[in-house]
């Protein structure tokens, strides 16, 4: 009887150690940094309008740095980044200058441009970097931007906003006016996370629709619809909106006690 025992013991306590051996080699393949050289081509982050303060930045590029490689001053990484203002200062001056983007990303191999908060004017940047990479195609990227919106759309391959009032149209079409403004940006670096996994490596839109990929990426939490024009009623090709989904309050159960007599 002892014997069978202390089979069974140990019978347990190998499986248990398999068990957390896989579970702690599988965690290790979840947290390896996406693998990257200087042939891949760079992702340039812009951070504007609503994500440019020091704390979201810096929040952001951590988060990133977790599974991608982020350009330090001592180190080369595949992320490089710019805040705006702070990095389009006229020099002596108080002046900005977002056209100082296309001039930053001249001499760099550039695979994608994502853009937070873009300000007024940045597609006359966009359309620079689109000119000068025509063999090699910079992708572009522009989510919750501030620049007007059809412009925006031209010179850029996906284009999101965030949408709290809509007038439901047919399906998976949302009317949303221009003035609506950029919500829930603590979800903000998610979806800068997602979007930056998507391209990095093998682009997922090469070969997928826009609306397809955008749905894959952010379909479980949001819903996804096309951007209609207020004032002409034409739907986007490549303008999503995002509807968070609020996720119902379950109730706690009760505990039944014995009643008292």
């Amino acid at each position: 009887m002892k014997e069978n025992l202390k089979k069974i013991v140990l019978s347990v306590l190998v499986l248990t150690t398999l068990f957390v051996f896989f579970s702690c080699d599988k965690n290790k393949k979840n947290d390896k940094k996406v693998e990257w050289n200087s042939e891949d081509g760079k992702i340039a982050i812009l951070y504007g309008y609503g994500y440019n303060d020091e704390e979201f930045v810096n929040t952001s590029l951590e988060n990133l740095s977790k599974k991608f490689s982020v350009e330090t001053e001592e180190d080369p990484g595949m992320i490089i980044h710019f805040v705006f203002p702070d990095d389009f200062y006229v020099s002596g001056t108080s002046l900005t200058r977002i056209s100082f983007l296309s001039s930053y990303l001249e001499d760099v191999n550039c695979k994608a441009l994502i853009t937070l908060g873009a300000p007024e004017f940045t597609h006359r940047s966009l359309a620079k970097i689109r000119d000068a990479n025509q063999e090699n195609p910079c992708f572009i990227v522009s989510l919750f931007s501030q620049d007007d919106v059809l412009s925006t759309e031209a010179e850029s391959n996906v284009v999101i906003d965030f949408v709290e009032k809509e007038k439901e149209k047919d399906e998976g079409e949302i009317d949303v006016s221009e003035e609506d403004t950029m919500q829930h940006i603590e979800k903000t670096h998610y979806i800068l996370e997602k979007m930056v996994n998507a391209i990095v490596g093998k682009n997922d839109f090469e070969d997928n629709s826009a609306q397809s990929v955008i749905v894959n990426l952010y379909g479980n939490d949001w819903e996804v619809g096309s951007y209609v024009d207020s004032s002409t009623g034409l739907k986007s090709r490549n303008h999503f909106v995002l509807k968070y989904i609020e996720k119902p309050i379950v109730p706690e159960k009760k505990k039944k006690g014995k009643s008292s007599k």
